[in-house]
C-alpha cells in the first residue's frame, strides 16, 4: 500500500504504517462457525487474478477473498425479494472504486445481519446510475451501521467518494466484529392478540472481570418487543453463570405494558406504577394520545405483577373537533362573494404531533443527543414517522365508491378477489385463515384501489393449531360381541394423503393406515371387541405420516388370518381376538413427529353379557352365608383380577393376583337383609284376600312350605285399607312330579283375628321343551350359548347332556314333530369336561355351553337334551299317572307309576352371519326437514343349490319382517319357498324413537344369477330428518334357513336452512342490545323446549329464557329475549339460535348490527380560529435547486471538505 494514495483522512504516513504493522497483519482465516451459511453458485468465489498478487498483502487478499465470497454468496438472498432486481455478478479487486455503490458492504451486512435487510437495504439501487443514488445507497449502509453499534464515525461521502484506506480500516473494523452478530438461536413468541410473552435470554460470563452488555431490539417489528428490565445494559458479574434478562416486581410494583391496535398513536412513559400499601392505595398513570385521523381509536392497557397477577384496561381515544377553525362569510341576497382562502403550506399541529411521536420512542442516548444539538424536531424524524404508517385503517372519505381488486399470497388464506366500500364508510374485509396442518403460515395481502391506483400491502401470519374433535363416537357393545361402527374420514387438502391411524382405547382396532383422494372423505371401519364392561373412553386419531412404514402390509395380513379358526375349542379365536385389540399404534396420539388433521373421541359403553353360571344361595336374614368360584389362569401371563360386585350383601376381595396355570377358589360372602328365594321354573297364582271390617290390618304371613311356594311380593307383613281386597300372588316351583309333598298352608294373622288360612296343593307336570336358543356369529369364528340347568329336586341326582345333531338318545321318545332338529352335523359341539354322569346336589346349578362354529350359509339345528337320574339308581315317582293322557305317557315312556329319568329339551337354532369387508359403506347425507331417496344395492351370497334349490326369482320372496319363530313347531313348520325378510336395526331404543318416523326402506327390485348364486337386492332408502344428527343404523336380512346379512348405513342429517333471519340493532359499546322474539306452539298441548346458540357464534349474544314450555296452538305462545352484549366497535356479529323440542329444530340466524349514529347538524362553532396574523406574514419563495448546489456534496461534514463549500455557483 502506498503512502500516495492515502487522502486527506489520514492525517500521515506514519499513521498507516502503524496501522499495516499492529492491526492488519494480525488477520487470520475465519473459521467456519463464525461464517454465515453458504449458498454454493456456479461462479468461483475468488478471481485468481489477485491470489498471487505483488501489490496487496496476504492480510489485503485475505479481506479480498472474504468480501467476495459473502457478495456472491448472499446477493440471491438480500435482494431476494426486492423489486429493482439482484445485483449484479462482479469481482472485488480493490477497495476503492469497487465498494463505492455501497452494495457489496450491505451484502455482507445482510450475510452477518439478516434483520438489517427488509428495514433498511430493499430501499437501496440493485443496478445505481449516477452519483446520486450511489449516495442514497452508502446513506442507507451508514445508518444500518449506526443501528447495529458500529460507531467509528464513517459518513456517507466516505464511501462514496471512495478513500482506499478509510476503505480498508472499515473492512478490517467488519471482518473483525461481524462475526459476533451472527444469530445464536431463534426465540420465539407465541400468543394471542393483546397478550404478553414473555421469554428469557441467557447472558454468561466465563472470564474474571464483569462485563456490561449494550441490548437493543433491531428488526421490522422492534416496536412490538421490549426488554425487561427497560434499561439497555446488562451487567455480568465476574464467574457467573447466568443472568436472566427478566427481574422480579415487587409486590407493590405493577409493570405496565401497553397495547395498541393501531401503531404508535398511544404512549406510555413511565414503565411502571408503584401502589402504596393498604386496601385504599391508589397510583395515577400518565398516557399520551396522539389522534392523526377522525377514527376512534382503542388500546389496551396492561398492569402487570407476578404476585397479583395482570389488571387489563381497555381505553378509547377520539379526537375533539373543538379547535377546528370557523370561517364566517357574510353575504347578501341575491348576491355573490369571492373570497380567497389562504391555505398554510405545513400542517403546524400535525408536524408537532410526528415529532411528539418520535420523541416518545427514542431512546434515553438519542433523546439528549438530540436535545444538546437542537434536533428534537427535525424535519428527518418527522419524515421516519410519517412513513412507518399510524394506522392500518383505509377510510373512504372521497364522493365515489372504492373497488378494490384483492391479491392474497400464500397457503390457507382465503377471501373474495373483488372488494367495495362506500363512500364515506369504512368495510370489513372478511379474511379467512384455514390451516390444514399445525404449522405457521406467513401471507401477503394486496389491496389495490381502481378508482385512484393506490395499493396496500398487509403482512399476514397464520398460526395453525391443534384442531378441535371432529366429532364424538358413541358405541353400546356387549362384552365379547364383536360390532363395526363406520367413520367418515376427510381430506380436506389438495393433493392425495396417506394417514396413520392410532387410538389410546385398548379395545379397537382397524387398518392402520388409510389413503384419501384430495378433496374426498372415505369410510374407515372401527372393530370394537371386548371382554370387560365398562366404559372406555378415548382419542381416535388420523395423523400424516412422515417416514415410511413398510411393515403395513405385513400387518394387514396378520389381519386378514386373525379371522380364521385354527381349533374347535375357541381357545385360538380368543387369543386372537386379543391380539387384535391392540393392532393401533397408540404413539401417534402424542408423537410430535407427526402432524395430526383429523381426530374423533371414544366413548364406549360395554355391557355384561349372560352370567356363565347361576348359583343359588339360601341364608338366613341379617346371617351370613360363604360360597366358593373356581377360577383358572389358562394364560401365560400374569393377571390383575377386578372383582365388582353389584349387590351391598354381597362381599369379597376386590382385587388379586392370579399367576400363569394358576387356580383358586374365589371367596363371596352373601349377608341379606331380608328373606325371599329365586326360583327357574314357575307358575303364578292369584287369590283375593279382603278386609270386611272398617279398619285398617296389619297382617303378618306364615308359610309352611317356602321351597315350592311363596308370596311374589316377597313382603313379610301386609296392610289393608278398611272393605278393601288385595290380590295375592302366589308362586309354585315343583320339586317332583305329580303331588308328592308339594302342599302348604300361607297363614295370615293379626290382632283383631286369629287366623286366616289357605291351602295350597301344587302338581309337578313333566317337562315340555322350552323356548328356542338363538346363536348368531360370522363365518368361521365362534360362539357359544351358556345354559344354567338347576336341579329342582331335593335328592342328588346325576345328569346326562346330549347333544341331538352328535346322537340320538337312546330309549327315550321326544314325542314331538322335530326331524330337522336331529340332522347330524359338526357345526355344534359341547364345551365340557364331562357330559355323562354328571353329579349335582340337591338344589345345585351347572352350566352347560353350547359352542357354534358354521362353516357355509345354512340354518343349523339341534337340542340339548338334559337327562336327570337318581344317583342311588331307583326310578321317579309318578302319583297322578293314572290321570295323565296316553300321547303324555308315550312322551315319558312310562307303562306305570314310575320312569327311569326325567328330560329338559332345549331347541337351539344356529344362524351363520355373513361378512361384507368388501362391501363399501353406504353414507346418507340429507339437510334437515328435507328429503332424499337413495339406492341401495346388496348382494347375498350362500348355498342356495341344496335342498330345495333356487334356479330363478320365482323360487324365494323378500319380504319386510313379519315373523318371530319362538317355538320347534314354527321351525319345523318353514316353507319350502325361501323367505328373505329385511327390518332396520338402530343403535339403541333411544335412537330408535328419533329415527323410526324419519327412515323408511323399500325393495324396488331382485334379481338372480344361478352361475354364482349371488342374489341382487334394489333397496329404496327414503330419509327424512327433522333435526341434525348423525348415526348408523343396520339394514338386517334374514332368511330362517341360511342366515343372516348385515349391511351398516350411515345416516347424516345436516344443519337445516334458516327459519328467519333477526337483526338486532347496538345500542353503544358494551350495553346490552334486546329485542324479542315470539314463538307460537303447534300442538294441542305444551311441548318442553330448549334455546341455544351453536358452537360457532359470537359469545356475546344471549337468550332468554333458555329452556321452558311451548303453549298449544290456541294461545299467544311464548315470548323470547335475544340480545347482544358488543365488546368491539364498528364490529358486526353474527350467531345462529336453536330452539329444539322432541320432534322438532328451528334454526334462525342472528346479526348483531353496529349503532347507527349520526352526524350533529346545525351547531354554531364555539371558537374563532382565523389567525390575521398568519395572513398578513410575508410569504418567502424558496429556490431548492440553488440551495442543493450549495450544499457540500460530502453530506455536511466539516474541516475535510471546506474548500468545496466557497465554490460559487
Amino acid at each position: 500500500m502506498h503512502a500516495a494514495q492515502t487522502g486527506h483522512g489520514i492525517r500521515s504516513a506514519r499513521e498507516v504504517h502503524c496501522f499495516e504493522v499492529l492491526i492488519l497483519s494480525q488477520i487470520l482465516p475465519h473459521s467456519p462457525d463464525d461464517m454465515p451459511s453458504i449458498h454454493t453458485q456456479k461462479s468461483p468465489k475468488v478471481n485468481p487474478c489477485f491470489i498471487d498478487s505483488n501489490v496487496y498483502s496476504d492480510s489485503e487478499r485475505l479481506l479480498l477473498s472474504w468480501l467476495n465470497t459473502n457478495y456472491e454468496n448472499a446477493r440471491h438472498i438480500v435482494w431476494k425479494k426486492c423489486p429493482k432486481g439482484i445485483p449484479s455478478e462482479r469481482w472485488i479487486l480493490n477497495f476503492d472504486k469497487h465498494l463505492s455503490d455501497g452494495l457489496v458492504f450491505a451484502t455482507v451486512l445482510g450475510a452477518y445481519c439478516p434483520f438489517l435487510v427488509e428495514p433498511y437495504f430493499m430501499n437501496m439501487y440493485t443496478q445505481p446510475k449516477g452519483p446520486e443514488q450511489y449516495f442514497h445507497n452508502c446513506a442507507i449502509v451508514v445508518d444500518s451501521l449506526r443501528e447495529i453499534g458500529f460507531s467509528i464515525g464513517i459518513q456517507a461521502c466516505d464511501i462514496c467518494d471512495y478513500n482506499p484506506i478509510l476503505m480498508l480500516m472499515l473492512c478490517v473494523y467488519m471482518y473483525e466484529r461481524l462475526p459476533t452478530y451472527l444469530p445464536k438461536m431463534l426465540v420465539t413468541f407465541q400468543c394471542s392478540l393483546h397478550d404478553t410473552a414473555k421469554r428469557k435470554v441467557l447472558v454468561k460470563n466465563s472470564s474474571s472481570k464483569r462485563l456490561v452488555y449494550n441490548a437493543t431490539i433491531i428488526g421490522r417489528d422492534a416496536a412490538d418487543f421490549t426488554l425487561s428490565p427497560t434499561e439497555s445494559t446488562v451487567t455480568v458479574p465476574p464467574n457467573d453463570s447466568e443472568n436472566d434478562s427478566e427481574q422480579d416486581t415487587a409486590p407493590k410494583t405493577l409493570k405496565t405494558s401497553i397495547r395498541s391496535s393501531f401503531i404508535r398513536e398511544f404512549f406510555c412513559p413511565s414503565p411502571t406504577v408503584h401502589l402504596k400499601a393498604g386496601p385504599k392505595g391508589t397510583s395515577s398513570l400518565e398516557l399520551f394520545f396522539v389522534p392523526f385521523d377522525m377514527q376512534i381509536r382503542y388500546c389496551i392497557i396492561i398492569l402487570s405483577n407476578k404476585m397479583i397477577g395482570e389488571l387489563v384496561y381497555i381505553v378509547e381515544g377520539k379526537e375533539l373537533d373543538e379547535d377546528n377553525p370557523v370561517l364566517y362569510l357574510k353575504c347578501k341576497p341575491c348576491h355573490t362573494l369571492d373570497t380567497d382562502l389562504i391555505l398554510p403550506l405545513t400542517n403546524e399541529v400535525k408536524e408537532k404531533a410526528l415529532a411528539f411521536a418520535a420523541q416518545q420512542q427514542m431512546s434515553d442516548v438519542e433523546y439528549q443527543r438530540r436535545l444538546l444539538t437542537g434536533t428534537l424536531e427535525s424535519s428527518s424524524i418527522r419524515v421516519a414517522i410519517a412513513i412507518l404508517g399510524l394506522t392500518r385503517v383505509e377510510v373512504n372519505r372521497t364522493m365515489n365508491d372504492w373497488r378494490c381488486h384483492m391479491h392474497i399470497e400464500g397457503e390457507c388464506f382465503y377471501g373474495p378477489r373483488d372488494f367495495s366500500v362506500k363512500q364515506g364508510e369504512t368495510a370489513q374485509y372478511p379474511l379467512t385463515f384455514k390451516p390444514l396442518l399445525e404449522c405457521e403460515v406467513m401471507g401477503k395481502l394486496t389491496v389495490q384501489n381502481k378508482a385512484d391506483g393506490m395499493e396496500h400491502v398487509f403482512a399476514m401470519k397464520g398460526i395453525g393449531r391443534r384442531p378441535v374433535a371432529l366429532d364424538s363416537i358413541t358405541a353400546h357393545c356387549q362384552v365379547g360381541i364383536p360390532e363395526d361402527r363406520t367413520i367418515m374420514v376427510p381430506n380436506h387438502t389438495k393433493s392425495r394423503i396417506t394417514f396413520k391411524v392410532s387410538s389410546n382405547v385398548p379395545i379397537v382396532w382397524g387398518k392402520q393406515s388409510i389413503t384419501i383422494e384430495p378433496g374426498s372423505a372415505i369410510p374407515y371401519i372401527l372393530h370394537i371387541s371386548s371382554w370387560k364392561r365398562g366404559v372406555f373412553k378415548g382419542k381416535l386419531s388420523f395423523s400424516i405420516e412422515n417416514s415410511q412404514d413398510g411393515d403395513f402390509e405385513k400387518d394387514s395380513d396378520e389381519d386378514q388370518g386373525q379371522h380364521e379358526i385354527q381349533h374347535q375349542d375357541g381357545r385360538s379365536f380368543f387369543k386372537k381376538l386379543s391380539e387384535k385389540s391392540i393392532k393401533l399404534d397408540t404413539a401417534g396420539l402424542d408423537d410430535d413427529d407427526s402432524t395430526i388433521q383429523v381426530w374423533y373421541n371414544l366413548e364406549i359403553h360395554i355391557y355384561p353379557g349372560k352370567p356363565v353360571n347361576i348359583i343359588e344361595i339360601k341364608c338366613v336374614a341379617m346371617e351370613t352365608t360363604c360360597f366358593e368360584i373356581p377360577l383358572r389362569n389358562a394364560k401365560e401371563i400374569t393377571l390383575q383380577i377386578e372383582v365388582l360386585l353389584s349387590s351391598p350383601a354381597l362381599s369379597g376381595i376386590k382385587k388379586f393376583v392370579l399367576n400363569p396355570e394358576e387356580c383358586i377358589d374365589y371367596a363371596v360372602c352373601y349377608t341379606p337383609a331380608a328373606t325371599g328365594c329365586r326360583e327357574e321354573k314357575f307358575i303364578i297364582q292369584n287369590f283375593p284376600l279382603t278386609n270386611p271390617t272398617h279398619e285398617t290390618l296389619e297382617l303378618q304371613v306364615r308359610n309352611s312350605n317356602p321351597d315350592n311356594f311363596f308370596l311374589d311380593s316377597q313382603k313379610l307383613l301386609l296392610t289393608m285399607a278398611p272393605l278393601s281386597t288385595e290380590r295375592i300372588r302366589v308362586r309354585f316351583c315343583p320339586s317332583a312330579l305329580g303331588r308328592a309333598g308339594q302342599q302348604a298352608t300361607l297363614t295370615f294373622y293379626c290382632a283383631q283375628f286369629e287366623e286366616w288360612k289357605f291351602l295350597l296343593s301344587g302338581i309337578g307336570l313333566f317337562p315340555q321343551p322350552l323356548e328356542i336358543e338363538r346363536i348368531t356369529t360370522y363365518l368361521q369364528q365362534l360362539a357359544s350359548l351358556a345354559i344354567i340347568f338347576k336341579n329342582p329336586t331335593d335328592e342328588h341326582v346325576l345328569i346326562d347332556v346330549i347333544l341331538t345333531n352328535r346322537e340320538m338318545p337312546k330309549n327315550l321318545a321326544l314325542g314331538i314333530q322335530c326331524d330337522s332338529f336331529l340332522i347330524e352335523t359338526t357345526a355344534f359341539k359341547l364345551s365340557m369336561e364331562r357330559s355323562h354322569g354328571i353329579e349335582l346336589p340337591p338344589r345345585g346349578n351347572i352350566p352347560i355351553t353350547v359352542c357354534f362354529n358354521p362353516k357355509v350359509m345354512k340354518l343349523r339345528k339341534t337340542m340339548a337334551v338334559v337327562q336327570m337320574r337318581r344317583a342311588d339308581g331307583t326310578k321317579w315317582p309318578i302319583d297322578n299317572f293314572d290321570e295323565l293322557s296316553p300321547e303324555l305317557k308315550r312322551m315319558m315312556v312310562a307303562d306305570s307309576g314310575e320312569m327311569q329319568a326325567i328330560r329338559w329339551i332345549y331347541p337351539i337354532l344356529g344362524l351363520p352371519q355373513a361378512k361384507h369387508d368388501e362391501f363399501p359403506p353406504v353414507v346418507i347425507k340429507c339437510q334437515s326437514r328435507k328429503r332424499i331417496e337413495k339406492n341401495l344395492k346388496v348382494t347375498i351370497t350362500g348355498d342356495f343349490i341344496g335342498d330345495h334349490p333356487i334356479l330363478n326369482v320365482s323360487d324365494f320372496v323378500v319380504i319386510p319382517k313379519k315373523r318371530s319363530y319362538a317355538s320347534y313347531e314354527d321351525i319345523d313348520g318353514i316353507p319350502i319357498k325361501r323367505e328373505f325378510e329385511y327390518e332396520i336395526l338402530y343403535e339403541s331404543d333411544e335412537v330408535r324413537v328419533d329415527l323410526q318416523p324419519s327412515v323408511a326402506v323399500y325393495l324396488m327390485k331382485r334379481s338372480y344369477n344361478i352361475k354364482t348364486q349371488v342374489i341382487t337386492l334394489d333397496f329404496n332408502v327414503i330419509f327424512s330428518p327433522k333435526k341434525p344428527m348423525k348415526s348408523q343404523i343396520i339394514l338386517k336380512i334374514e332368511c330362517i334357513t341360511d342366515g343372516i346379512w348385515n349391511f351398516p348405513v350411515t345416516l347424516i342429517a345436516t344443519e337445516p336452512e334458516v327459519d328467519d333471519v333477526i337483526n338486532i340493532e347496538g345500542k353503544g359499546l358494551f350495553k346490552e342490545a334486546v329485542t324479542e322474539f315470539w314463538l307460537s306452539g303447534r300442538k294441542r298441548y305444551t311441548d318442553d323446549f330448549v334455546a341455544y346458540f351453536l358452537p360457532d357464534s359470537d359469545p356475546e349474544f344471549f337468550v332468554k329464557p333458555e329452556s321452558g314450555e311451548i303453549p298449544p296452538f290456541d294461545s299467544n305462545g311464548i315470548t323470547l329475549l335475544v340480545g347482544f352484549k358488543p365488546q368491539m366497535y364498528g364490529r358486526k356479529y353474527k350467531a345462529r339460535l336453536v330452539i329444539q323440542t322432541a320432534d322438532m329444530y328451528y334454526l334462525y340466524a342472528v346479526n348483531g348490527l353496529p349503532q347507527n349514529t349520526k352526524p350533529p347538524k346545525n351547531v354554531k362553532p364555539k371558537i374563532d380560529a382565523t389567525n390575521k396574523n398568519f395572513d398578513d406574514r410575508t410569504v418567502t419563495q424558496h429556490n431548492f435547486i440553488k440551495e442543493n448546489n450549495k450544499m457540500c456534496r460530502c453530506g455536511g461534514r466539516r474541516g475535510s471538505c471546506h474548500h468545496h463549500c466557497t465554490r460559487q455557483p
